[in-house]
């Protein structure tokens, strides 16, 4: 006669009583049956990883709720490690001399779960670097209309951006020192190259609105607006670091952030679909922060918390992008700022660590 078997796990608290913590799915109508796998948080089954008692129980289900015991046996995680691929004998004291069974355990782990703060406080580097739309679609920034203009007696929207979003990441950054770029521009002895480096390290927050108010001064706004440019620079630096690390055998754990401040409008969408899923295999988050009232639809396709993003066969290996519409929060108070910002960026540096397998700093083996 065939059974409908389930099992329970209970976990044993201090004071001796069992507490239910898990149940199994019904395998109607046989004696041999097969569990789909599951996993849940190690604290959820013990209070002691290593000691911590369980008790699983093999039942036959009735309708009524008078489920019929089968067997059952007591282990611990650690037994339940050293038993994987192996046939644990059931027992059944109201049955002594039954033979009730055998419980395989065909795949047993466990996985340790590290917390954003482990990886911040044990010393990881969180990098910033901040890119600048200075492009002819923010207007001449002699014109009091542009998003670019000086106005003395208060900030334009990209200063406002660099303050206010800087204030926000710049604590992260250990030491600081920050690489600034314009893109969208060429420099006034006409060299036209796009990406320029107007700072290779600004001093802190006010050293990068330093960097971009000279840039006003010393670069042409121009055409077209290519933001892969900008993100495959920070690739490219990124990757050499990696390799560099590698070389000489020196482990210091880095994750960069890069901030772009743009009106939105750019000319090299498929091109920055590519750029982002090449950096999606490494240490980076790229948050971009639009100024301005123009259309930001593409800005919220790169962001991809729908759909991931794709081209040509080829999909991103995670999330990294976090779009952040500034006009949305004038007026607001500053913490719903901060939030939208830093809303995504532990989510993805956990993401990339867990990928790459990745420990906190100092869980790292010497």
């Amino acid at each position: 006669m065939n059974n409908d078997p389930f099992f329970s796990i209970s976990s044993q608290k201090f004071d001796g009583s069992w507490v239910l913590v898990y149940r199994s799915e019904i395998c109607n109508s046989t004696n041999t049956p097969q569990w789909d796998a599951f996993n849940g948080p190690l604290a959820k089954f013990t209070d002691d990883e290593n000691d911590g008692r369980l008790l699983i129980q093999v039942y036959d289900h009735r309708r009524n709720g008078g489920h019929v015991l089968i067997g059952e046996i007591q282990t611990t995680i650690q037994q339940l490690v050293a038993s994987k691929g192996k046939n644990l004998a059931l027992v059944n004291e109201a049955k002594a001399n039954s033979n009730p069974g055998i419980l395989s355990i065909e795949e047993f782990s466990v996985e340790r779960k590290f917390t954003f703060y482990e990886y911040i406080s044990g010393g990881a580097h969180i990098n910033l670097s901040v890119a600048i739309d200075l492009s002819s679609s923010n207007g001449d920034p002699k014109n009091p209309q542009s998003l670019h203009y000086q106005n003395p007696r208060e900030s334009n929207q990209y200063q406002r951006a660099i303050m206010d979003l800087g204030n926000i990441l710049e604590r992260y950054d250990q030491d600081k020192l920050f690489p600034v770029f314009g893109f969208g521009a060429k420099s006034n002895d006409a060299q036209s190259t796009h990406l320029i480096t107007l700072c290779e390290r600004a001093t802190g927050i006010k050293g990068v609105l330093e960097a971009y108010n000279q840039a006003l001064l010393t670069v042409q706004p121009s055409e077209p607006t290519y933001l892969s440019q900008v993100i495959d620079e920070a690739c490219s630096r990124l990757e050499y670091d990696l390799a560099q690390a590698r070389r000489t055998s020196s482990y210091i754990q880095h994750y960069h952030v890069l901030l772009i401040i743009t009106d939105g409008n750019i000319d090299d969408m498929e091109n920055t679909i590519g750029s982002i899923i090449r950096a999606s295999e490494l240490p980076l988050s790229i948050i971009i922060a639009g100024v301005g009232f123009n259309d930001f639809t593409n800005m919220e396709v790169l962001d991809s918390d729908e759909k991931i993003l794709t081209l040509n066969g080829q999909t991103a290996k995670r999330d990294i992008v976090q779009f952040v519409p500034l006009n949305q929060f004038q007026g607001l108070n500053s913490h719903k700022l901060t939030r939208a910002v830093l809303t995504e960026i532990p989510d993805q540096f956990m993401e990339y660590m867990n990928n790459q397998q990745i420990p906190p700093p100092k869980q790292r083996l010497h």
